[in-house]
């Protein structure tokens, strides 16, 4: 049996990372990372390590509005 990752879409990205304790916003840096979303869930990485998550959620999760 062979398995295979199911990606919808991936990027590299750079994240702002306002959570950092830095003097204002502006100031803050943006920090490369890589973007992933399968069929289940967006997610954002640090560097090329798939350990370094910064932040993951379940699609299912998220409340999406129309605009009209």
């Amino acid at each position: 049996m062979r398995y295979e990752t199911c990606v919808i879409y991936e990027a590299d990205v750079f994240v702002l990372r306002t959570d950092l304790d830095n003097d204002c916003k502006e100031n803050a840096p943006k920090i490369p990372g890589r973007a992933i979303m399968n069929n289940k869930t967006y997610s954002l990485f640090f560097g090329d390590n798939m350990e370094d998550i910064y932040f993951s959620v379940n699609l299912a999760d998220i409340d999406i509005k129309d605009d009209e």
